[in-house]
C-alpha cells in the first residue's frame, strides 16, 4: 500500500513562506513573533536565513543572535563572491573564453533589492561545451581545485563521466569559495537545444573589460529556466521558489507569452505550469493577471497535478537529505524521464542515465589519480 502524496505545504513552510514575502511588499509589517524551531529550519533547510532576517529587521520584531550571526556571515560571503566574481572576470577576458555567471551572486543581483538578501553558497559559472578543457585548465593554474571526484581529470573513466555530466566543482582554498563549473543548464544538451529562448539568455559572451561579469537578462528566458531548474531539483528548497517572488511579478504580459510559448514548444508545459502552481500554492497567492488565462488552461491536468504532488512532497520534508534522496541515481534520472513530455527526449534519457550509472560504476574499479 502507497503512502497519499500530500496536496498541500506543511505548516512550517507555510509559515516560513508567509515571513518570506515581507521584503518585497512595500507595506511596512507589523511585529511578528517567530517560533524558534523556524530559525534552523530558514537556515538549514531552506537556506532562506538572510531574507529571514531582512523580513523580521522590517517588521521591527526581535532576531534571534543564530539568526543575526548567519546574516553577518552572509555579509561577509557575498563580499567575498563579489570579489570572486571579479577575479574571474579578469581570468576569463585574459584568456579570452566566453563565460556567464548564473545562479548564486548574480541572481541575487538581478533580482533582489538587496542582493544580501539571498543565502550565498557558491558561484555558478557556464562556458560553451567546446571551452570547457580550457576553462578547468585556467582554473586549476589559479590554485583551484576539483573536489567532486578523486580521479585524475585526464583519465579515461573522468572524461567519459564529464562528456555527459553537465557541470564540475572547484575550490579555492585562499578565497574558501567553491565554483560549479557548467558546459550545460541541465543533465543533457536536448533541453537547451529545443529551446531558442534558452539558448539566447544563456548564451557565455566575452566580458566588456576585466571587471565585466555576463549575466542573463531578466525576462522570459530566465523565468523559464528557474521554473526548470527548480523541477529538476524537485522544488526541495525554499530558496529557489523564493527567486521566483520578484521575477514573476515584474513580467508583462508579452514576457509571459514568450514563456508560455516556449514551454509548449519544448513540451515541458506541465513541468512548468506544476512549478507556477506550487508558488501559488506555498506563497498563498495569485499569480498577476496574465498568467491566469494559462493556469485556467491546465486546470485538473493529471500530469501537473501529479508533479505538484511530488514537489509538495519535497517541500515539506524536514531535511534536505530526505527531500532528495541523495544517493538514489535512478531516482534522479526518473525526474529527468519526466521532465519534457517527448518519446525521443525520454529515450536518450535512459540511454544517457544507463550510461552515466555505468560509467561510475567503471570508475570505481579503475584506480584513481590525483585530483590536481
Amino acid at each position: 500500500m502507497t503512502m497519499a502524496m500530500p496536496d498541500c505545504p506543511s505548516v512550517p513552510v507555510r509559515q516560513l513562506a508567509g515571513l518570506l514575502k515581507i521584503p518585497f511588499s512595500d507595506t511596512p509589517a507589523a511585529d511578528v513573533v517567530v517560533d524558534p524551531a523556524l530559525i534552523p529550519f530558514a537556515i538549514r533547510r531552506h537556506r532562506v536565513g538572510p531574507l529571514l532576517h531582512a523580513a523580521l529587521q522590517r517588521s521591527d520584531s526581535t532576531i534571534d543572535e543564530t539568526l543575526e550571526r548567519h546574516a553577518r556571515d552572509n555579509l561577509f560571503k557575498a563580499a567575498m563572491g563579489e570579489h570572486f566574481l571579479a577575479r574571474l572576470a579578469g581570468l576569463f577576458l585574459e584568456a579570452k573564453i566566453p563565460w556567464l555567471a548564473f545562479k548564486g551572486l548574480a541572481l541575487a543581483r538581478a533580482l533582489y533589492p538587496d542582493p544580501r538578501w539571498r543565502h550565498c553558497h557558491d558561484t555558478d559559472v557556464l562556458v560553451p561545451p567546446e571551452y570547457f578543457d580550457r576553462a578547468v585548465t585556467l582554473l586549476r593554474g589559479d590554485g583551484q581545485q576539483i573536489v567532486n571526484t578523486r580521479r585524475a581529470p585526464d583519465s579515461l573513466a573522468e572524461r567519459l563521466q564529464a562528456a555527459i555530466g553537465k557541470d564540475i566543482m572547484l575550490f579555492q582554498p585562499r578565497l574558501r569559495m567553491h565554483l560549479e563549473l557548467h558546459r550545460r543548464l541541465f543533465f543533457g544538451r536536448a533541453e537547451e537545444r529545443r529551446s531558442p529562448l534558452l539558448a539566447d539568455t544563456f548564451r557565455p559572451r566575452l566580458g566588456a573589460s576585466s571587471t565585466d561579469v555576463p549575466s542573463p537578462d531578466v525576462g522570459a528566458g530566465l523565468a523559464l529556466y528557474l521554473l526548470l531548474h527548480g523541477a529538476s531539483s524537485r522544488w526541495f528548497r525554499l530558496k529557489w521558489l523564493v527567486d521566483l517572488h520578484p521575477l514573476l511579478a515584474g513580467m508583462t504580459p508579452s514576457q509571459v507569452e514568450i514563456l508560455v510559448t516556449a514551454a509548449h514548444d519544448m513540451k515541458a508545459t506541465a513541468t512548468v505550469t506544476a512549478g507556477l502552481r506550487l508558488f501559488e500554492q506555498v506563497f498563498e497567492t495569485s499569480l498577476p493577471e496574465p498568467w491566469h488565462s494559462w493556469l485556467a488552461e491546465t486546470a485538473g491536468d493529471r500530469g501537473v497535478e501529479g508533479r505538484l504532488a511530488a514537489y509538495i512532497a519535497a517541500l515539506n520534508r524536514p531535511d534536505a537529505a530526505s527531500a532528495t534522496r541523495q544517493g538514489d541515481q535512478f531516482d534522479s534520472l526518473d525526474m529527468y524521464f519526466r521532465f519534457i513530455d517527448s518519446f525521443g527526449y525520454r529515450t536518450a534519457v535512459i540511454l544517457r542515465g544507463g550510461a552515466w550509472i555505468a560509467i561510475r560504476a567503471l570508475g570505481r574499479l579503475l584506480p584513481s589519480g590525483p585530483q590536481g
